[in-house]
């Protein structure tokens, strides 16, 4: 019976190999909560002047603040009126994102713009799954902070197209402490061959379309005469002689998460189709494939395609098609390439694809993807270890990852570890200024993959969730306290927990699962000395736990390992 376990084990371990390795989170003990509830499709979250949470509403088209310390949640802008279309229900055409993403003037104090991007035009719903047409503008506001109050609203553009699916919407300034700053903008390539909009035609290899694109604007208006050129810094790649353009990268499917990092480079979370998320160190003027390489030039996609739609190429060969790209721009890899599927895998989810039969419902949640969205750049020494990383959130997987970036910020130097895992279909993430706490929006719709052919409804729908760090500093027991634990790991799920007190304290215990979640309160109790106290852990799957005990207002963590 051993070997027979032992060889299932090594088994699972060789086909684990075959794939970038995703490691669960170890050593760091967090406490969730959710810290406010009921947002219409929170989209993007990040952290305002007023050292609140402010986070868009995509489907009301409100922005609302948040107070991270009681959780109380207030409308600051309501923004109903900017589009032209009925507000959101499910028998209405609706546009991925509505109200999308913004950032503030990094010099807010004495520049006070607010930049923001929505969807606020319907045009037409075009037969033969060409799709619904939409527009989205990206502008900037003057902002009153004693008042709340948008004002002077001027149009940096309003000619990106618009689509049921895969808009992007992410907008970051940057690069940080830079003399010169830019406005950035994530577009997706508007789910061009797929889906509902199988025979939209597909531009991201295109310059002079604002699709599948990383686009950079200025802050501010310069002597350009025209009215959108202003808006568009003279040095971009792509500006000619008789036009400027306002791409700075091409080539992407659906850029959800832009941020900056080491030295002020640029980095994009985008979701592969039937495989192969990407995670990119983006470089002005470069190509980084898509739809004729996905993921690593590695020829899993050869013999298919990107999509089940006429208007998607065929990929004879990535690797030539590679090529072909270098002919007229630099190419790229992505850092990562995550869950490459072989290519009989990928042959087979075309194949259902282009049939048009898949054999369940929600065959899409079944690709080796993890639907990376909003991404935020770890700079802090607050938790061991994550400075200089990247913290990315999952739909499809309802998942935080996490992604150590070398000193100079030009690779990846570890392997995947994945955190808070199945707690929501997570849209967008930010960092509390101190580092200590990680924030999560999480999507009122939408589905998470479940066992194979099953779609799981995830839970806190609509939610802000917080994360806490339990800092090192309570991991330490005081010199007046003792406490072990013992056996540990804990291999028949028994355990002891032995605190020696000098005198009579207040000690309370609860046990916590290894994403923050609060499993129960084994005993609040009082205590002479020597504590001896059975922990039975036997209803609990192999993992890792926290105890979090108080003694005497102390709190001491400890990690238990069950088998």
């Amino acid at each position: 019976m051993y070997m027979k376990q032992l060889l299932i084990s090594l088994l699972f371990f060789a086909f684990l190999l075959s794939f970038r390795t995703v490691s669960q989170a170890q050593n760091e003990p967090f406490e969730m909560r959710q810290l406010a509830c009921g947002l219409s499709q929170p989209w993007e979250i990040k952290f305002g002047p007023d050292g609140f949470l402010w986070v868009t509403e995509a489907h009301n088209y409100q922005i609302t603040r948040v107070d991270p310390v009681t959780g109380d949640a207030e409308m600051l802008i309501d923004l109903s009126n900017k589009k032209n279309f009925p507000n959101f229900n499910e028998a209405e055409t609706w546009p991925q994102g509505g109200l999308q993403g913004f950032a503030f003037h990094p010099d807010f104090e004495n520049n006070p713009y607010f930049y923001l991007s929505y969807v606020y035009y319907f045009d037409e719903c075009r037969p033969d799954t060409q799709g619904c047409y939409f527009k989205t503008k990206i502008v900037r506001y003057n902002y009153d902070m004693q008042n709340r109050v948008l004002s002077n609203e001027m149009v940096i553009v309003d000619t990106i197209p618009g689509s049921t699916d895969h808009n992007g919407g992410r907008l970051v300034v940057g690069p940080p402490g830079a003399d010169t700053q830019f406005l950035f903008y994530g577009v997706g390539e508007m789910g061009a061959g797929q889906l509902s909009n199988a025979a939209r035609p597909h531009h991201g290899q295109f310059v002079d379309y604002y699709e599948g694109k990383i686009l950079r604007f200025n802050l501010g208006p310069d002597s350009d005469t025209s009215a959108y050129a202003r808006w568009i810094p003279d040095d971009n790649p792509f500006n000619t002689n008789f036009e400027q353009n306002a791409v700075w990268s091409l080539g992407h499917r659906n850029p959800q998460g832009l941020v900056f990092g080491t030295d002020g480079k640029l980095y994009e979370a985008e979701h592969g189709p039937y495989s192969d998320d990407e995670i990119n160190l983006i470089k002005p003027g470069y190509n980084y494939g898509f739809p004729l390489v996905m993921g690593y030039t590695d020829g899993n996609y050869d013999g298919s395609r990107a999509g089940d739609g006429s208007t998607m190429p065929d990929v004879p060969s990535e690797a030539a098609n590679r090529a072909e790209i270098e002919a007229s721009f630099p190419y790229s890899e992505p850092l990562i390439s995550l869950f490459p599927a072989t290519q009989s895998e990928v042959s087979t989810f075309y194949t259902n694809d282009l049939n048009n039969t898949p054999p369940y419902d929600h065959y899409y949640l079944q690709y080796a993807t993890s639907a990376p969205s909003g991404m935020d750049y770890y700079s802090s020494d607050a938790i061991p270890g994550w400075k200089n990383s990247l913290l990315v959130a999952n739909l499809k997987l309802a998942n935080v990852y996490r992604f150590k970036l070398s000193d100079n910020g030009n690779v990846l130097v570890s392997d995947t570890i994945a955190y808070f895992q199945g707690l929501g279909r997570f849209r967008d993430i930010a960092i509390s200024p101190d580092g200590t706490k990680i924030y999560v929006s999480a999507d009122t719709v939408g589905a998470i993959k479940g066992a194979p052919g099953q779609a799981v409804q995830p839970p806190n729908k609509g939610c802000i969730l917080e994360f806490s760090y339990v800092t090192s500093s309570t991991s330490q027991p005081t010199s007046a306290v003792d406490v072990k634990v013992f056996p540990n790991p804990a291999s028949a799920g028994i355990t002891k927990l032995l605190i020696d007190l000098d005198d009579y304290s207040d000690v309370s215990i609860d046990l916590y699962n290894g994403v923050g979640l609060k499993l129960s309160t084994l005993m609040p109790l009082q205590q002479t000395r020597n504590l001896n106290q059975t922990i039975d852990l036997r209803q609990y799957p192999p993992g890792n736990y926290f105890l979090k005990i108080r003694v005497n207002g102390e709190e001491i963590v400890k990690k238990v390992m069950v088998f």
